[in-house]
């Protein structure tokens, strides 16, 4: 068997154990966390699924409006000190959410920086935000400054690379990103959900909170994700 189908059954088998493992995080939370509406909507812990329309939103807040930045978006107590975004919900339930709506998790390499090229579904961020009487909404990379090019990073779809497990010393399977934190990085990073395809995501001096664009520290948010474009 050649590298390349190797490479191949490998990412089936860990695509297939994290979906069991998905599964299982939902239906561990299901009593108090998963209720369905009308409207044919799930919602999670922080975080709103509806199939039908291929969407998922997950509530949060603005964490930095300035600075040097690695990630789009943590978890509470991930790296808040390097991330524009903190996101209130479970990593695991995040993955299992875009999972519902039709989204395959890829690969991400193996370590922060990776050069190796990101593979996985494309999905689109947007952030949206109350903001006096009517509700704005902008993609997520407007909110990122490139210090590189000095303009806001370009529109992409992002990659749904998925994290990955780790096995402990006892031999149990731990989530990477409900350890790190990691949901969004603009610095490769294989422990995120979602990673930046674009070059300069090998290099961790590049990226910058906007402050041009950003609401002020502390704005509740929500995030926006899509495998097509909702302008």
């Amino acid at each position: 068997m050649n590298s390349v189908k190797i490479k191949m059954e490998k990412n089936k088998f860990y695509f297939i154990i994290s979906v069991m493992f998905l599964v299982f995080s939902i239906f561990s939370y299901a009593q108090n966390t998963i209720k369905e509406s009308p409207s044919q909507k799930i919602e999670l812990r922080g975080i709103t699924v509806w199939p039908q329309e291929r969407r998922v939103e997950v509530k949060g807040i603005v964490n930095m409006t300035s600075g040097l930045i690695e990630l789009l978006a943590t978890t509470p107590g991930g790296k808040e000190h390097e991330s524009i975004f903190v996101l209130d919900c479970n990593p695991a339930l995040l993955q299992t959410s875009l999972l519902l709506i039709g989204l395959n998790p890829g690969g991400a390499g193996k370590f922060q920086g990776d050069s190796v090229t990101p593979y996985g579904d494309k999905v689109f961020l947007y952030i949206q935000w109350q903001e006096k009487d009517r509700i704005k909404r902008l993609r997520a990379e407007e909110m990122i400054w490139d210090k590189k090019y000095d303009r806001q990073m370009p529109f992409v779809s992002w990659i749904f690379t998925g994290s990955r497990f780790e096995k402990t010393a006892k031999g149990k399977n731990i989530f990477r990103a409900n350890l790190s934190g990691v949901i969004v990085a603009t610095f490769h990073d294989p422990d995120a959900i979602i990673n930046n395809p674009l070059p300069e995501r090998i290099d961790d001096t590049v990226y910058y909170a906007n402050e041009k664009k950003l609401p002020s520290k502390g704005t509740a948010i929500t995030m926006i994700l899509s495998p097509v474009s909702i302008e």
